[in-house]
Formats: C-alpha cells, structure tokens, sequence
C-alpha cells in the first residue's frame, strides 16, 4: 500500500509539472546582440529600399507614386492624419471616411487596421511640433532636374518630412524582427550561437523571408515583429508559467491583431499547435489556461478597438478559442487516461469549433471571410469564380512551385532546419513517448511548440505562395537547434569547442550561397518613373472638382486617393463582401457587353469619371484564363465571343463621346471618361 501511495503522489506531480527544468536567464549579452542584429537588419532594408526606387532623389508625388495596390491605400491614411489640423481631426476622418468608398461612409478604423498609421500619425506630430519649438532642422530640400522633358521638382529628406517619418516607423519594426528571430534560437537551442544561427539564416535567404524592403506600408511590415514578439512571449510562458507571460501574451496578441487582418487566421495555427501540445501531456493545463486566457482576452479587446468588427467575433479563431476553452474547463485531458483521448480530444475541438463559426455566421449574417475558404475551395477541386479567379490568378496566391524550396535548399536552410528537427526528435523519442503515456516530465515543450508551428505554416506556403513569408522565419529558428549543446551531448560530442567547430562548418557551407544572395541584395539598383501616372494626377488635381468621384481597376485607385484627395469607388482592399460587389460591378467593363448595358452600372455607383489602363485593357484577353475578359467569359459562359470587350472598345474608340461617356484625358497608358 505505501509503495502504491507514492507512485499516485509521483505521478500527480509529474502532471502538474512536466517540462518544468532549469533554464537559463535572458542575460544582458544576448539582449545586446539581439539588439545588434535589429539595428544592421534595420539598415539593411532601409538602405535595399532607397537603392531600388532613388527614393532620396524622388518629388513627394513621385514617392507616393511608387505606393501601388493597398500600399498606396495605407500610406493615405497617414497623410490623413498629418495633414489634419489637430490629432482628433484627423482621427475623426479616418472614423467617418467618405473617400474611400463613394458615395458611402464607412469606419476605416474598423475595416483597415489602421493602428500603425494612427500611431505614426501621433509621433509624427509630437516629433514636429517639439522640434519647431526647439528650432530644429529636421529637413533638407534640393531640386532634382529629371531630364527627358521633365519639370524640374523639389526634394526633401529628414524626418520632417512625413513619408521619410513613416518609412522608419517601418524600418524600426523590421530590427524587432531579426530581434525577436534571435531571442527565440537563443532560447531553443539554449545558446547565444543558436540565436546568431537563426539570424545569418534569415539574412542569407532574406529575399524568402520578408519583402518589407519593396513594400513598407503593407501590413505585415509592422505585424510580423509584433508575431515574433508574441510567440517569443508563448515560448518564455511554455517553459516558465507565469501571470505575468499571460498578460505579455495578451498585449502582443491584441495589437498583433489590432495591426494586420490576418492576424487571426495565424494565430489560429497557433491555438491548433497549443491544443494538440495540451491533449498530448506536453503542456500541463494551469500553463494551456493562462495562455488561453490571454489569447481570449486579447480577442475580445481587439473586437472593442476596432469598433466591433464582425469579422473577427464570426472568425473561425474566435471559435476555436471558445471550443479549446470548453475543452480544457469542461473535459480537462487528465480526466481521460485512455491514449484515445488525444483523437477523441481533437475531433471534439474541430466539430465543436465548425458548430460555432457556422452558428455564429449565420446568426450575424456575415459572409465578409467567405472568400477566404471560396480560396481553399478552389485549390482543392475544379470550383472557381470570378473573386477566386482574381486571386489565385495573381502569382502569389499560387501554389509555391519548386523555385523557393530550390533556393533555400542551395543555402542550406532546409536541410538545416529539416536535420534540426529531425536529430531532436530522435534524441528525445523515448521522452516524447514517456510524455504522452503520463510517465515522464522531461520534455522541451518550447522546441515542442516551434516544430508544430512549421507544419500549419508549410501547409500555408506549400497553397499560397505568399505565406511562405510564415515558414522561411520559422525554419530560420528551427535551424538554431543545431546549435543545442544538449542536442550534440546526445549524440555523444560533449565539448563545447568540438560542438562550435561543426555549427561553424555548418554556418561556412551556409555561406557560399547565402553571402552571394546578401551581395546580389544589395546590388539592386533602380529608379523610379512613371510620367504618364504623373500626367494623369496632375490633370485630375488641376481640372477635377474635388468632388469628383473615380472607379478604374484597384491599384490604381489606391494612387489616385493617395495623391489627388478625391473620392474612390473600389480600392484594393478586398476583404469586405459589399466591396467585393462593387468591385465586380465595375469590372464589368472587361467583359464582352455593350455601353448601353455599362452605363446603369455606372450611375447607380454613382461614379462620375471611369480611369481606363492600357495594361488592363488591351490585354484583358489571353486565353491563359487569367486575363480579364477570361475571367468574364468563366463567369459568364453564355456570352458571345465574338463581342469585344468593352473596355477595349472605349480605349479604341475614336469618338471622343460614347452613349453618355466623354473622353476627358488620354495619354499612352490611361483614358478618362466622364459619365454624362
């Protein structure tokens, strides 16, 4: 009986405890090398970015100009907000916004995850009025003569300039980056060369990792630091619980949220790799709850900051969490001793989740994220339509292909990261094993954790070629468990020396890539020009009414609201279904009708000018099935191929009026029409 008692007391502790162990102290030293790295990689792009456009030498149009698609949306936020008269102005504009969709008005705070713009805005004119009180220069002017028939036009650089302002907002993010990359080898591999690891591995395959440095304003620019940052937060709590982790969990996670829409689908996988980690023993549930709670919380404060979005109250994350919540309070895992429970566990969690989206989407009416699986569909059957169509035409919502694998394979990070994981798990096959038949407390639950987070990520990348910007960061990390010096004991080499003299190999073979990659990086040279986009805005700025209101094809829309203030009928952000339909609307004009039937279109969006692209227009047929009349003639079958598009027609046509549109503006690349 004693015997009996002692091993139910063993076996209650190990439960409570596993993966509890000594593990060392985030000290100054790495602090400092994370922080050096973060400082050379905020350079780094800073420096690629002005090499590819001569930003330095560009007028503030032309700057704004090179702020295609939502980028150009973005940025006109910030502009907004500087260019406001006082902070609560400008903020109130943003909340009732009627340029962005004319002739509505619509909350872009709520829809656009405007937070890092509000922020910048905020800086931007503290910085501004603190340093005029100080008499500072904060900005040098000079004229740059453009040559080719040109006007010569004014430049200036500094931080008082707001788009350089806003350009190192961006920059300071991406050092948090390569900051939090080397944070999270450091603890892993528990070594500073681990750390060091990851980040030669992301600079090396940079170009795989982040487009930060050709695309700044977009979203992830200032959300995937703030990613990093939480999972740095999840890692420290896994392998040390504590309420503090939980409310650093719950502060990452809410502006992760509050700053990209997407933040909810990664976090998904997240809460997927928790789930399974809990229902196999390798979290214990006073660690799951905490974490639980803060990614609840940070839900439901994020829902209240962005006024209320629909999208993530109906979102399949927010169901998740409250099935995982039901789960862990209601069928805790411990209740369960069969090894069936880790099945029974997850098929419970994925129908009660499934239950609840739909519920929850039919009881709100929200249909805005129906796309997103009308995507998923689409790659996995013969469905499409004209939305999916729009996206998976475009080439980085295509399937990954081999190109990006071939790349990393050549630098080594693949099979770096592969061989990482892989020696891991075979050195820790009988503790895993232990673990999950409640016998052992001996496990590594933060390596755990980052080896299932690489699986939903190469899922992500290997559909959507864009979403490899998730898994090339997280294989980066994995690679810094080569440098584990209890991996390598395992394995029978126990000195120090003897385990750096094989990370250093493996960092010299890495190099004979990676180094050419970083050079050819930073070989790029380029230079910016567009004089008939310039033309275009000029013309709108000088013979347009400020109430002038435009629909063209959504790139293009972004420029325009950026730089000319006048009201837009569709912009690129495409996540809302009444955009969507509006959009598709407009679009029409690519398809194979006559202006009589194009016309009402027009008038009931109550657009008042039609901008025409030469690149859309008169390539709008390839027969590929990804140009825009393709697109029509998928959508609409039945009508007559032998129509030309109509946009075509227009662009043809030599009549300066057309059934109630007026040519107002032509030159090589765009065509106005003035609705009559």
């Amino acid at each position: 009986m004693p015997s009996n008692a002692n091993k139910h007391s063993h076996s209650k502790k190990t439960k409570e405890n596993p993966g509890t162990r000594h593990k060392p102290r985030l000290s100054l030293v790495a602090v400092a090398l994370g922080l050096i790295v973060g400082v050379v990689h905020s350079l780094h792009v800073s420096s690629l970015f002005e090499n590819d456009r001569h930003f330095s030498h560009l007028s503030t149009l032309e700057r704004e100009m090179t702020f295609r698609t939502e980028m150009g949306l973005y940025y006109s936020y910030f502009k907004t907000m500087v260019e406001a008269p006082d902070f609560l102005s400008g903020l109130n504009n943003l909340i009732y916004n009627d340029l962005t969709e004319y002739p509505n008005t619509i909350n872009t705070m709520k829809r656009f995850n405007l937070y890092p713009e509000v922020a910048l805005g905020i800086g931007y004119r503290i910085y501004n009025y603190t340093t005029s009180r100080l008499g500072i220069v904060t900005k040098t002017c000079f004229r740059i003569d453009r040559g080719e028939d040109l006007s010569p036009v004014e430049s200036c650089e500094g931080l008082g300039e707001p788009i350089y302002f806003y350009l190192q907002g961006v920059w300071i993010c991406s050092g948090f980056t390569t900051f939090f990359i080397f944070l999270m080898g450091y603890l892993i591999s528990e070594s500073k060369i681990g750390g060091l690891l990851s980040v030669l591995s992301f600079f090396f395959n940079h170009g795989e990792c982040t487009r930060v440095q050709w695309s700044p304003p977009l979203r992830e620019s200032f959300s995937f630091p703030i990613w990093l940052m939480q999972q740095y937060f999840v890692t420290v709590s896994l392998q040390k619980d504590s309420q503090s982790s939980s409310m650093k969990i719950t502060l990452s996670s809410l502006v992760f949220i509050m700053t990209w829409q997407f933040a909810q689908f990664t976090l998904l996988t997240q809460l997927l790799c928790l789930y399974f980690m809990y229902v196999s023993g390798f979290i214990v549930e006073s660690v799951f709850k905490n974490i639980l709670k803060g990614l609840f919380t940070a839900l439901i404060a994020a829902t209240v900051v962005m006024f209320g979005n629909e999208m993530l109250i109906t979102s399949f994350y927010f169901s998740a969490l409250c099935s995982a919540l039901i789960m862990c309070y209601g069928f805790p895992s411990s209740s369960v001793k069969s090894i069936l429970r880790i099945p029974l566990q997850l098929v419970l969690f994925i129908i009660s989740s499934v239950t609840f989206k739909t519920l929850l989407s039919n009881v709100l009416r929200v249909k805005d994220d129906n796309h997103i699986f009308d995507i998923l569909r689409s790659k996995f059957s013969t469905f499409k339509n004209f939305h999916t169509l729009l996206y998976t035409c475009s080439k980085e919502f295509d399937f990954l292909g081999t190109e990006m694998p071939f790349k990393i394979t050549l630098t080594l990070l693949l099979p770096s990261a592969v061989l990482g994981v892989c020696t891991w798990l075979y050195s820790n096959r009988h503790k895993l094993l232990a673990r999950i038949f409640n016998t052992s407390d001996e496990v590594e639950p933060e390596a755990i954790y980052h080896i299932l987070q690489s699986l939903p990520f190469l899922f992500m990348a290997s559909i959507i070629m864009r979403l490899k910007l998730f898994l090339s960061p997280q294989l980066c990390i994995l690679v810094s468990l080569l440098a584990s010096k209890k991996l390598w004991a395992s394995f029978g080499v126990e000195r120090r020396d003897k385990q750096l003299i094989m990370v250093f190999i493996l960092l010299g073979l890495m190099s004979i890539k990676g180094v050419p990659n970083v050079k050819e990086q930073r070989g790029t040279m380029g230079e910016f020009s567009n004089p008939e986009l310039e033309q275009l805005i000029e013309w709108i700025k000088e013979d347009v009414p400020v109430t002038g209101s435009f629909a063209g094809p959504m790139p293009l829309m972004a420029n325009l609201l950026l730089s000319t203030r006048r009201p837009v009928v569709n912009h690129p952000h495409y996540e809302d279904e009444s955009l969507r339909a509006r959009t598709k609307e407009i679009y029409r004009i690519y398809s194979r009708i006559t202006v009589k039937e194009y016309l009402p279109v027009l008038k009931k969006l109550k657009i008042q000018f039609l901008v025409l692209s030469s690149s859309w227009c008169l390539n709008s047929e390839s027969g590929t099935g990804c140009a825009m009349t393709d697109l029509w003639d998928i959508e609409i079958p039945r009508t007559s191929a032998s129509l030309p598009p109509l946009c075509k027609t227009l662009w043809n046509s030599s009549k300066k009026e057309m059934f109630g549109l007026t040519r107002v503006f032509k030159n090589n690349q765009y065509v106005v029409l003035k609705v009559m």
